[in-house]
């Protein structure tokens, strides 16, 4: 596997307690005393590091998931946690240019780019064929980093109310 189709996402978790409190009173009844005594409880019982490790496995998968939809094989692995700092990496496993080119330039684009590399093929021009998808590769690798840092973020509070800050390399 080639070392130019990896990268990392740095996350730092923000607001573990702010999340843990909302889902235990949402759970018990609401802001009331009952619910914010839970939610301090929970907030002791519950470390740093307990709930990154599973936002970081719940998002390594949730991540690969939504990816191979568009025809991009990741493989996603946590690589380090400390407190509420986490690094995920990421490593580009395959990509199918055929979906990934409809979802991107449509139709029509990803036929005739298809029928072009078919002809790379056939023509025995395998060196030309072989920089054509390690090009697809690295445009999509950098495509995959710009709007996962743009959309991360938001996602995670939308959804789950985590605000996080986030990095690649």
């Amino acid at each position: 596997m080639s070392t130019n189709n990896l990268f990392y996402i740095n996350i730092a978790v923000l607001n573990k307690d702010e999340v843990i409190q909302s889902q235990v009173s949402g759970r018990v009844g609401g802001p009331k005393l009952f619910g914010k005594l839970a939610g301090k409880a929970a907030n002791a019982m519950i470390s740093d590091d307990k709930f990154t490790s599973a936002l970081a496995a719940k998002l390594a998968t949730k991540v690969s998931e939504k990816i191979a939809e568009i025809g991009v094989s990741l493989d996603i692995r946590k690589r380090f946690q400390q407190g509420s700092f986490f690094v995920l990496s990421a490593q580009l496993t395959d990509v199918d240019p055929g979906l990934l080119l409809q979802r991107a330039k449509g139709e029509e684009f990803a036929t005739k780019f298809q029928q072009l590399l078919s002809l790379l093929t056939e023509l025995e021009l395998n060196e030309a064929h072989e920089r054509a998808q390690a090009q697809i590769k690295e445009k999509a690798k950098s495509a995959l980093m710009t709007k996962l840092e743009e959309i991360l973020p938001t996602t995670l509070e939308e959804q789950g109310k985590v605000k996080v800050s986030v990095c690649f390399f």
